[in-house]
């Protein structure tokens, strides 16, 4: 699930576009999402595909749609999930034992 406010990497390594009225395919070259690159989402909503797509701040696009969500995922800082994890682990079952160390990237 994403929010607005939330940080996001791009995963999608091709080009960008969009399908125009008349079924052609246009391919945008500027102001697009970068492989591996993090961005802000500032605004989420449904294309009429209802595909879950959003904005971000740090870019600028004059397609209403944004940029659809399946070319990102959530950032992942690291030892946030294995921390609690842990913490929950605890408040079950009072017991502290050793983790085995989750190593995450961006």
């Amino acid at each position: 699930m994403f929010f607005v406010g939330q940080k996001v990497v791009c995963i999608y390594d091709g080009a960008w576009g969009h399908t125009v009225e008349g079924g052609a395919y246009v391919t945008i070259n500027e102001n697009c999402p970068v492989f591996n690159q993090v961005y802000t989402i500032s605004f989420i909503l449904t294309d009429p595909k209802n595909d879950i797509c959003f904005h971000l701040e740090e870019i600028f696009t004059t397609n209403v749609y944004g940029y659809n969500s399946s070319a990102f995922r959530p950032v992942v800082e690291k030892g946030t999930e294995a921390g609690m994890e842990i913490l929950t682990k605890i408040l079950k079952t009072g017991k502290i034992s050793k983790e085995k160390k989750i190593k995450e990237d961006v």
